[in-house]
């Protein structure tokens, strides 16, 4: 009855387990770094701070955090492949290796779909989870042909995220010194190229009129969280490290400086209110058009 059962379910042992979920972790903490690193240089941080101690205790949570997530991933992709595979290329024939890429690709499709409704692409999240698939299934081959057991398994693992981790750090720094990876650049708008509608979070409107004045409904009037309906004056500022237009609240609160970002053809204005660690950043979005 042993034999039946075992002939008919495809199971992987702990030592495939551990390789496994070895391998994924090293390339989760590695993946999770580039991703990390490329999303912040690429995207408008708006003016506001890295959070420094957000960044600290990742670092501190993650020799608790990666081998869960190792252990996920592998217990979703690899382990099943590695295992189904060869019982797949016993029952209906053809190739392991093509048996591999085929339940690789299938296993891919179904895990990128809540990544790509997290808002990744799912081209790119399906190319991301089915290359992973590879290197843990290569470790999990090969100890299957050792005569003994794998040891020291995390050591090496330690060692290798390590010595990795600072590798890709360093590489990404590199690439965006030599232009490679790009920076975030906010677009260079001129006063009649801002001069127009602007319509924020709520009923938030702000209208900037090409003579300087300004009329503005449910906008921040000043640092802190209040709101403002009334009329003043604006003007752009090119003198700091991001160009800002000054808006001129009046007695709503004084003058208050919005970012300039987005992009060229999708500019917005943001300010950012309240504490650096916990405050409220609000975005106006140019309306009817490009500026």
């Amino acid at each position: 009855m042993r034999h039946i059962w075992s002939s008919r379910i495809p199971r992987w042992s702990p030592q495939d387990t551990t390789l496994a979920t070895a391998v994924s972790t090293v390339q989760i903490a590695v993946a999770g770094t580039a991703w990390l690193i490329t999303t912040t240089i690429a995207r408008d941080d708006h003016g506001i701070a890295q959070p420094v101690l957000g960044w600290l205790c990742l670092l501190v949570a993650s020799p608790l955090v990666l081998p869960v997530a190792g252990l996920l991933y592998a217990v979703l992709l690899p382990l099943p492949v590695a295992a189904i595979a060869p019982w797949a290329a016993r029952r209906a024939r053809g190739p392991e290796w093509g048996w591999r890429a085929l339940l690789t690709a299938v296993f891919a499709a179904v895990h990128a779909l809540p990544w790509a409704w997290l808002g990744a692409g799912y081209p790119v999240a399906w190319a991301w989870i089915a290359a992973g698939a590879v290197p843990p299934m290569l470790a999990v081959d090969r100890a299957r042909r050792r005569t003994e057991p794998v040891r020291r398994v995390w050591r090496w693992t330690a060692a290798a995220t390590a010595l990795l981790v600072p590798a890709t750090v360093a590489l990404l720094a590199l690439a965006t010194k030599a232009g490679v990876l790009k920076e975030y650049e906010p677009p260079e708008l001129t006063a009649a190229e801002l001069a127009g509608e602007w319509a924020g979070p709520g009923d938030a409107r702000l209208s900037l009129g090409a003579d300087g004045r300004a009329a503005f409904a449910d906008v921040p009037a000043a640092a802190d969280d209040s709101l403002c309906d009334g009329a003043g004056r604006w003007s752009l500022d090119t003198s700091g490290h991001r160009d800002e237009i000054l808006l001129g609240t009046g007695d709503c609160g004084g003058e208050i400086a919005w970012l300039i970002g987005g992009t060229e053809k999708r500019p917005e204005l943001s300010v950012f209110l309240g504490d650096p660690d916990a405050g409220d950043l609000v975005i106006l979005t140019r309306q009817g058009g490009d500026g």
